[in-house]
């Protein structure tokens, strides 16, 4: 496993698994590049604004690409991913560590200041505790979600496409959200953005990646 890769474990390197030929690989640049799967109906499609947020590469391009492989022909997704690294402050940060460097040349990197300001303030390293892998550690859940919603309430009505170079308005505008992990990240964004749908994909526990304090709190919040 190459030192630079701190979330996204894998037991085979990545040009292999994800190489030019990988079907998968294809099916999430394709989407992320043109907004769209390959698709026999050239029949117009309504249009679905997906923002997707999350600290592993392979949770957040997975959905997407079932989405599109499976919905395509009815729907025309756009996507705005924002893949993120414990601690990491700018994008570059975020490519150095992450996987999400090697689709479409870090793009879907996370780049929006209020995500990196966010990032830095309120996400460190940390380790699970019986799998002992890399993970996110939000000491304080509740801050990072008031914060959240703060960040983005700021602004989210007068940003629109274009009006700043540092942050996203696809992240405002989007018409569904997709949150994986840390699953603490929906809670921040039904705060942010209360009357747009949202789905969660993850695959460890609720509270992973929170303190034992704060569990009881955010389990409630999530119910």
């Amino acid at each position: 496993l190459s030192e630079g890769v701190v979330l996204d474990d894998t037991d085979r390197p990545i040009l292999e698994v994800l190489g030019p030929g990988s079907p998968w690989r294809f099916n999430v640049d394709a989407l992320l590049s043109s907004g769209s799967a390959p698709s026999g109906s050239e029949r117009e499609r309504p249009v679905v604004r997906v923002a997707a947020l999350g600290y592993h590469t392979s949770l957040v391009l997975e959905l997407v690409s079932l989405w599109t492989e499976y919905l395509g022909d009815d729907w025309r997704m756009e996507v705005a991913a924002h893949i993120l690294e414990p601690g990491a402050g700018t994008a570059a940060e975020v490519r150095k560590s992450s996987l999400c460097r090697d689709f479409l040349e870090g793009s879907v990197c996370a780049w929006d200041a209020r995500l990196l300001e966010l990032n830095v303030r309120h996400v460190g390293r940390g380790r699970l505790p019986l799998a002992n892998l890399p993970s996110p550690r939000i000491a304080d859940p509740e801050a990072f979600m008031s914060d959240f919603a703060e960040a983005f309430g700021r602004v989210s009505s007068s940003l629109t496409p274009g009006s700043s170079t540092s942050l996203d308005a696809r992240l405002d505008n989007a018409d569904l959200y997709l949150c994986t992990e840390p699953a603490v990240l929906c809670g921040a964004i039904g705060r942010a953005f209360p009357a747009t749908p949202t789905v969660g994909y993850f695959a460890n526990p609720l509270a992973s990646y929170l303190p034992a304090r704060a569990v009881a709190a955010w389990l409630t919040e999530f119910r």
